[in-house]
């Protein structure tokens, strides 16, 4: 068994596996992301893919290929979820945040730099930030939970300002 595990046939049924569940997992993301020309591309080529892991299973025993797939899976989606955010490009993000008005002053002096305005509702006050990156956008956050205020964050998707 130990030298079926650390085969040769064995080191290439993991790697196809990985890139199967990498190829999978974009194919999931894209399917939510973007539209029917992506979507088709990303299921012709994960589908595709898949054929060679099938044909490749069958040379392999049942143990060893559960313990591949499962590495290859739990492995596979992390990097692909890396892969599709190194990708995308920064967008608009408006986030609606909601404080105690004590804190208003000192969230409104502290993310100066963030576009931003607000108006007081009572005993709390509405901040709408408008953040161009991630950084911004996490920025508004930690201070917002640091504050213990309430958020609500809308990512800007309309593809019309693109060059």
């Amino acid at each position: 068994m130990l030298n079926t595990l650390i085969s040769l046939t064995t080191l290439y049924f993991f790697l196809i596996s990985l890139v199967n569940v990498i190829l999978s997992s974009i194919k999931s993301i894209c399917t939510v992301r973007y539209g029917r020309g992506i979507n088709v591309l990303t299921n012709v080529i994960s589908y595709s893919f898949y054929t060679v892991v099938v044909k490749q299973t069958a040379s392999l025993p049942l143990e060893i290929t559960v313990i591949a797939t499962a590495i290859a899976n739990a492995l596979g989606v992390w990097l692909s979820y890396v892969i599709l955010d190194r990708l995308q490009k920064e967008r608009l993000w408006k986030i609606e945040v909601v404080v105690s008005k004590r804190y208003t002053e000192v969230i409104h002096g502290t993310l100066a730099y963030i576009p931003h305005d607000y108006i007081d509702v009572g005993p709390k006050t509405l901040f709408n930030f408008y953040c161009s990156s991630k950084q911004e956008t996490k920025e508004v956050i930690e201070q917002c939970k640091k504050y213990h205020g309430r958020f609500f964050a809308v990512e800007n998707k309309y593809r019309g300002f693109e060059q």
